[in-house]
């Protein structure tokens, strides 16, 4: 089974705000969770780990990457922007218009929109700006925010539904199908064809029970065409939890999380297949993203995952225990390879430090144990190297197989694979 194409959408389990902690920029998919940021080689599973510095508080809830290789982390704590060098912190004493933020979109011309707790910030690079604030928008939680091919911005708002703002006028769009109106929007994306596809709830009670049901559904946006699509809206009783979290289009295929099982919704004869339950754990999916040869990237209650349509993985990560107070960027360590490899008995690990610190090189099995330490103590900036020899710290041989060889000094990790070829 292949998934090439393919629009991706989900429910998340008991979050009142969407969650997009993926971003894919060319072979990097970047993966933030409340231990840290993560920029993963999907060539080779290789990884580099970054603290956030100043530490969150609370969780994530969406990255973006802008043209200048900025990564936007927001949060209720604010927004972190991460250059590759220095870390900054962005709240309403400087410049939000709301510290709790939720989403954050990158315009065609570099200008961030972030969707705020009370209207939308956007940021140009020198300063912040509140938009709609003499609007209706302006007083008003907005959930989520996408750029369109037009470079139109599309908000979803918690109670008044859908907007556009082209840079000077701010359009409602009034989400109604025949006597249902859908007035909270927790996710909107774009697809090639200029298409919106949006995640939209409503609400209703039962005065004589004192009781509210919820319904969420799928909604498509094409030029002044709006259509609900069939068989998505699902009905939960008393449940406010499960709402439309995460969209990233392309053609044809819809894949969301509808409650605990991950769904493939087909749009040209509107039938919904159920996918391997086991990506979510039971709790739900948190985020979904597609990559370029159609591999799917899930953000589940135990972590990321992959499906390539076949099969799952699982990956996990080294975060550090704490943060040195210097900077953090993208090279200050980097394991070169390791050369032979495959190899047998032994490889040299070649590694490089762009400043000196307290730094240790060990080598991991596949399960994440620890097999051997190579090198622990202060080395100098520049590049280095070491040779294991097949043998675990007690001087046993090994046996052949994938193992890490995993680089850690002043609060980041790095890590590269291994292959042992008896």
């Amino acid at each position: 089974m292949k998934i090439m194409s393919a629009v991706l959408l989900m429910l998340s389990l008991c979050v009142s705000v969407p969650e997009a902690r993926i971003a894919i920029q060319g072979n990097t998919l970047w993966y933030v969770s409340a231990q840290g940021l993560v920029a993963l080689d999907r060539r080779d599973d290789s990884y580099t780990v970054y603290s956030f510095n100043p530490p969150f508080s609370v969780y994530p809830l969406s990255i973006a990457v802008d043209k200048n290789d900025v990564k936007w982390i927001t949060s209720k704590d604010g927004v972190l922007r991460f250059d590759g060098n220095t870390w900054s912190l962005f709240t309403e004493e400087n410049g939000l218009s709301a510290t709790s933020t939720y989403r954050v979109a990158v315009d065609s011309n570099n200008v961030k929109w972030l969707a705020t707790e009370r209207g939308i910030s956007r940021y140009d690079g020198v300063s912040w700006s509140a938009i709609g604030n003499d609007t209706e928008l302006g007083d008003q939680k907005v959930l989520t925010v996408a750029v369109d091919k037009n470079n139109v911005k599309w908000f979803g708002t918690e109670y008044s539904g859908l907007y556009s703002y082209n840079d000077t006028t701010l359009t409602k769009h009034p989400l109604v199908f025949g006597d249902t109106t859908y007035t909270k929007v927790t996710a909107i994306a774009v697809d090639a064809h200029n298409t919106k596809w949006i995640g939209a709830q409503r609400s209703w009670g039962y005065p004589s029970s004192h009781t509210i049901d919820y319904e969420q559904a799928l909604i498509s946006l094409n030029d002044s065409a709006v259509t609900l699509l069939p068989n998505t809206a699902s009905v939960y009783p008393q449940w406010p939890g499960w709402t439309i979290d995460t969209i990233a289009p392309e053609d044809g295929i819809i894949w969301y999380s509808d409650a605990m099982t991950l769904q493939k919704y087909d749009t040209s004869d509107n039938t919904r297949t159920p996918v391997d339950p086991g990506l979510s754990d039971n709790f739900g999916i948190g985020a979904i993203a597609v990559d370029d040869v159609g591999k799917v990237w899930i953000v589940s209650h135990s972590g990321l995952k992959s499906y390539d349509g076949t099969t799952r993985k699982s990956y996990t990560f080294d975060y550090p225990t704490s943060v040195e107070d210097h900077e953090k960027s993208p090279s200050a360590l980097r394991i070169t390879g390791n050369h032979p490899n495959p190899f047998n008995p032994s490889t040299t690990i070649s590694f490089t430090l762009s400043r000196p610190g307290q730094t240790r090189l060990s080598v991991y099995d596949a399960s994440g144990q620890k097999v051997r330490e190579l090198a622990s103590g202060h080395l100098s900036a520049g590049a280095h190297s070491a040779v294991w020899d097949g043998r675990d710290d007690s001087g046993r041989t090994v046996s052949s197989g994938v193992y890490l060889s995993r680089l850690e000094s002043g609060g980041i990790v790095n890590s590269a694979k291994m292959l042992l070829m008896k």
